[in-house]
């Protein structure tokens, strides 16, 4: 399976919205009875810290 979102980017112009974390993009999925899936991603800025269990 394949997904891919293009471009995406948090285009919100007001000074009082920069670092503050937005979702600009967001999908389902779903794979039946599989027991785990690994999600890749290339070129992304997540929210939150480093240690494990933060969002």
């Amino acid at each position: 399976m394949f997904i891919d979102s293009g471009n995406v980017a948090n285009t919100n112009p007001s000074p009082a919205a920069r670092g503050l974390a937005e979702v600009v993009w967001s999908t389902v999925v779903n794979v039946g009875n599989a027991a785990w899936l690994r999600l890749d991603s290339a070129g992304v800025l997540l929210a939150g810290s480093r240690d494990p269990g933060d969002r």
